[in-house]
């Protein structure tokens, strides 16, 4: 604030998806609590967000049922899967727990190509990983005009790619931990907190 004194006291917003649940209740629950009146945290915004686990994955076996994505039976099987999830993420053991959980929902999802895109499940999964086609970004993302422009040293050597191995092994330790509890005193303060998922 002290380099840009011109956003001193604007209203920020701070918005997300998917994993970014994790994050928001934690960034917003920080500024709240700093109460710096050169910060106006004026609202959240998460979509699809992994904001709870321990809740989110029992709303899976019913949701694929809902949508014929697999049979009742097979939901009944899953809800059992989550059961025993949720008593191991009670204890939470890094990486096992998570493997565990979400190895109980590969049984809706096959790894490698499913049946429809998981981000969109009223669509087909185009290539493997994502579901969509490959859109190029990481080619522009790794030009030197763009490391440029965002201040990244060409010589750094790192380059952009999508869901990156290593960030994604370390965020496993983080995975299974909810971060609801955050939402509770940001709601209670009267800020406005936008939750939103789609098919």
């Amino acid at each position: 604030m002290v380099k840009y004194p011109e956003f001193q006291g604007r209203d920020i917003y701070i918005t997300g998806e998917s994993y970014a649940g994790h994050y928001i209740p934690n960034i917003a629950r920080k500024l709240q609590l700093m109460d710096d009146e050169w910060i106006n945290l004026a609202g959240i915004a998460i979509g699809n967000g992994w904001v709870d686990p321990f809740y989110q994955y029992m709303a899976y076996p019913e949701f694929a049922s809902d949508h014929n994505l697999i049979s009742y039976g097979h939901s009944l099987v899953i809800m059992l899967g989550y059961q025993i999830c949720q008593f191991a993420l009670i204890f939470h053991v890094p990486v096992i727990t998570s493997t565990f959980c979400t190895m109980v929902g590969m049984t809706v999802v096959s790894p490698g190509l499913p049946d429809f895109n998981i981000y969109d499940i009223r669509k087909p999964c185009e290539r493997m990983g994502l579901c969509y086609p490959d859109d190029h970004l990481w080619q522009l993302l790794n030009t030197y005009e763009y490391r440029s422009l965002m201040n990244i040293p060409a010589e750094q050597g790192d380059l952009w790619e999508e869901c990156a191995s290593l960030p994604h092994m370390t965020l496993l330790f983080d995975f299974e931990k909810s971060w609801g509890y955050n939402l509770a005193p940001l709601l209670d303060a009267g800020l406005p907190v936008l939750i939103y998922n789609g098919d």
